[in-house]
């Protein structure tokens, strides 16, 4: 029994050193980043997310966790706040596939929308980061 004890012992032990290696802040800028998918360079993506001066820090880290495991990084600085509302941000984007897209909103309006689209696979792979995506990017019902 003392055998089964270490033992278990020594699994939670590495698991826990596991564990702690993949959520290092060297390692990820999201320490809950979710693993890759595989071939997400390869795999098309279609993605249309909108914030405004609504949208809470939590709305953010939760953008930038469910698309980590799509192949698209998603970071942000630079955020300020007036009375709740989100009025400025810097947005960076960038996927497996090699495309990236950077904007800073200042001065976000309460009507206002900031669309983040990315579309297609590989080369193809289309970005669009702005108020403006409507144009490139028709919403789709």
């Amino acid at each position: 029994m003392k055998q089964l004890r270490i033992w278990g012992f020594a699994v939670l032990a590495t698991a826990s050193l596991a564990a702690t290696a993949q959520t290092s802040p060297s390692l990820t800028t999201n320490p809950t980043a979710p693993a890759l998918e595989e071939n997400a360079a390869d795999a098309a993506v279609d993605i249309d997310l909108v914030i405004t001066s609504a949208t809470s820090r939590e709305d953010l880290a939760t953008m930038q966790k469910d698309l980590y495991p799509k192949g698209v990084k998603f970071h942000y600085s630079n955020i300020a706040w007036a009375n709740g509302r989100l009025t400025d941000i810097l947005v960076h984007v960038s996927t497996v596939a090699g495309k990236d897209a950077q904007a800073e909103f200042n001065g976000i309006a309460a009507d206002q929308e900031i669309r983040l689209v990315v579309r297609g696979a590989g080369d193809a792979q289309q970005i669009c980061l702005g108020s403006d995506c409507d144009r490139k990017f028709p919403r789709r019902d």
